[in-house]
């Protein structure tokens, strides 16, 4: 989506633009917002007959509610990332390709992918590590449920620590986080990692 942004065209600059307001609102405020859009009695479901009792925030589908919301917040930033990058790409490497008779997805794939490396790791890191560290819209939207449908690892540490006043329990799940970011962090960045590699 950041490469179809980064390309001109009136239509493509009033999309991007609009598509880059969910970055404007704290995870808070997006939960809250999406409580009442959500809401089986009185959310935009009630106004579709075929959707009326329906419960989003469900124990089945809480968490694939919380990933889709969580996406509608999140996905504009990455695409900025990579709207940046490939606007960054000089053009000179595209006019040579098609002189060479290169198009469509052999650009892509040895052209634009390979110059998009560095910011697709960054992109994964910030999405993976995000992702263990995720707890303001949990805990707005669900705290976890219903029952441990949604419970992750700093929602279990804030039950831990918090409300079962379990101190020593919650900081050992704090410190297992942690060390679980910096090895994914190694991973990706690190010597011997992905961003390392020459080729994908």
């Amino acid at each position: 989506m950041g490469i179809y942004f980064a390309q001109r065209g009136f239509f493509r600059e009033i999309v991007s633009t609009f598509s880059f307001l969910p970055l404007l609102f704290s995870s808070t405020a997006v939960g809250i917002i999406w409580l009442y859009i959500l809401d089986p009695n009185l959310g935009v479901f009630y106004y579709f007959s075929f959707m009326r009792g329906l419960n989003p925030l469900g124990e089945n589908v809480a968490l694939i509610t919380l990933a889709l919301v969580t996406s509608w917040q999140y996905v504009p930033f990455h695409t900025l990332l990579y709207q940046a990058a490939y606007q960054g790409i000089p053009q000179e490497l595209y006019e040579a390709a098609a002189l060479d008779g290169a198009e469509g997805w052999n650009v892509f794939w040895y052209i634009t992918l390979p110059l998009l490396r560095p910011t697709l790791i960054t992109s994964s890191l910030i999405v993976v590590v995000g992702s263990l560290t995720y707890f303001d819209l949990i805990w707005v939207m669900t705290q976890g449920g219903p029952g441990y449908a949604t419970t992750n690892l700093p929602v279990y540490l804030y039950r831990l620590a918090f409300q079962s006043q379990e101190v020593g329990y919650g900081a050992t799940v704090g410190a297992f986080l942690a060390l679980a970011a910096l090895f994914i962090s190694w991973v990706l960045v690190g010597p011997t990692g992905f961003a390392s590699r020459r080729s994908l």
